[in-house]
């Protein structure tokens, strides 16, 4: 089969049932936050995780700093990264124990933090690495196995390993053990399947594919968890065809098999089905609620709920779509996609009967 690298890259390709999503409609239903140094408040903020079962969103900003919120967005702690001179980091994610784990990207390695209750708010301890004194479980500069170029995002999978994308030369994407050990690496520089322009974002769907948001290929992979590629979609674009991406920043896994892009450059979320067939856009250039200005990281809650890092309006927006939680997943459809028509996401219902905020990933 010829593959091509339009809206599709095409490994594999089958119909299933199930393979179809819920309504594309969603609509932003809370933010909070606005340029300041102060607690709740934000400095360009980058990294965005959240740990439903416990309530907790963290959000890391480019002050160098990590801020706790409950669900809502009320703040509750904050520390500092250890290094900052160089730059600070752009991805979080949450193990299945609650550990923070930190894409330190600058300083080339992958930091995490357990939390301890005593202090007002709680306070974070980092944890020294395997077979390390230092504190990360992951990373130094450069290019073997386990070493880094400016990791810049990292995922959690359902056995408590992780997956850390890097760029700036490596551009490839490491999978770990929930120790810190490296198992596996794929990707280098290039346009091809499996290759990549600065990978971003990555979230692990319920079946533990990998999608990966190839942010300067302005395209979308996904990767069986052996690092196997099985599709791509996505081309360059600034209007309103489905399917059309600028610069996506990050990727996040819906219960009901679909997944949602950030645009950083195009300013919105824009949602696929499972087979990667473009189902609708939330968002514009704008301050309003639903509005974005550089979207850069989500974080999803469950449910259909997605925490986005609204990053030069300074805040954090909580957005939620419609899903039917009763499909189940199929991320092995892989469809070709050739076109499709913009689906309107204003004036629609939203059902939120089988919304649940805690019900987790």
């Amino acid at each position: 089969m010829k593959r091509t690298l339009g809206l599709v890259l095409l490994a594999a390709a089958g119909l299933t049932a199930g393979c179809g999503s819920g309504s594309p409609a969603g609509r932003a239903e809370r933010t909070w936050g606005r340029p300041g140094a102060e607690l709740g408040n934000f400095v360009k903020p980058r990294g965005l995780a959240v740990d439903a079962e416990r309530g907790f969103v963290y959000a890391a900003d480019m002050s160098g700093r990590i801020q706790k919120f409950d669900l809502d967005g009320q703040p509750l702690a904050s520390w500092r990264l250890p290094d900052t001179e160089l730059g600070t980091s752009e991805g979080l994610a949450v193990t299945a124990d609650g550990d923070l784990l930190v894409a330190d990207t600058h300083y080339h390695r992958v930091l995490r933090y357990r939390f301890s209750p005593g202090a007002p708010g709680g306070a974070w301890q980092p944890l020294p690495g395997e077979r390390s004194p230092n504190p990360y479980v992951a990373g130094e500069r450069g290019d073997g196995p386990g070493q880094f170029r400016f990791p810049i995002a990292v995922a959690v999978d359902a056995q408590g390993g992780f997956y850390v994308s890097e760029y700036g030369g490596n551009d490839r994407v490491q999978k770990f053990d929930a120790g810190g050990r490296f198992v596996k690496s794929w990707g280098a520089i290039g346009s091809g399947p499996g290759q990549f322009l600065r990978p971003s974002g990555i979230a692990v769907e319920a079946s533990g594919t990998v999608l990966v948001a190839d942010a300067a290929n302005h395209r979308i992979q996904r990767f069986a968890p052996d690092g196997s590629f099985l599709a791509a979609w996505g081309r360059l674009g600034t209007g309103s065809a489905g399917g059309e991406l600028h610069y996506p920043y990050d990727v996040a896994a819906l219960p009901d098999g679909s997944f949602l892009v950030a645009e950083n450059y195009n300013h919105r979320l824009q949602r696929f089905a499972a087979d990667g067939r473009p189902l609708g856009i939330l968002g514009g250039p704008g301050r309003e609620p639903g509005q974005f200005s550089r979207p850069w990281c989500l974080a999803a809650a469950g449910g259909g709920v997605v925490y986005v890092s609204d990053t030069m309006n300074h805040r954090v927006q909580r957005v939620r779509f419609a899903v039917d939680e009763r499909k189940l997943p199929v991320a092995s459809c892989q469809l070709p996609v050739t076109g499709g028509r913009e689906l309107a996401i204003s004036g629609l219902v939203l059902r939120t009967d089988n919304w649940q905020l805690g019900t987790g990933n």
